[in-house]
């Protein structure tokens, strides 16, 4: 779901732009787009209700991330959005992120399988260190007892 739809507390807004903020402080020539799904039936029948989505967009192509928009989702499962659980462990949330550019998909990163990047072409070692920095970072974000509480759209 895109992120701007799932910001409907302080809390969550402010956890968004922290990530943004964490993307842009190791690139920051990119620009964060909040609905990079276009509404139409298609993406709504794909729409995951545990997810906040968002892209990050370079003016060019990227040679260090070998890309031109950087797709991530914050994937939080059914127990993190429960809004009375306490239960929160490194398997309520996950980050992904995949690179893309005119041809399509050019890479793919998970938090959840390992810190290994697969795809046709990689980012370089430099930017796939800056990649999962920002994605540990936004996974201990997220992770918070707090974020749980305030994810669920009524």
């Amino acid at each position: 779901m895109n992120a701007a739809q799932k910001a409907d507390s302080f809390e969550i807004v402010s956890k968004i732009a922290t990530v943004v903020n964490l993307f842009r402080c190791q690139f920051p020539n990119a620009l964060a787009d909040l609905n990079p799904w276009i509404e139409n039936a298609e993406t709504i029948r794909y729409e995951a209700q545990d997810s906040i989505d968002l892209s990050f967009h370079v003016v060019r192509h990227s040679w260090m991330c070998q890309c031109r928009s950087i797709l991530m989702q914050i994937q939080l499962s059914p127990i993190a959005l429960e809004k009375n659980s306490a239960i929160v462990d490194t398997a309520s949330a996950e980050i992904q992120l995949s690179g893309h550019d005119y041809s399509g998909q050019q890479w793919y990163f998970s938090t959840q399988r390992g810190q290994n990047f697969t795809g046709m072409i990689l980012p370089l070692p430099e930017a796939q260190d800056k990649l999962c920095h920002i994605a540990c970072q936004g996974l201990k974000l997220f992770q918070c007892a707090q974020a749980k509480q305030d994810i669920r759209q009524d």
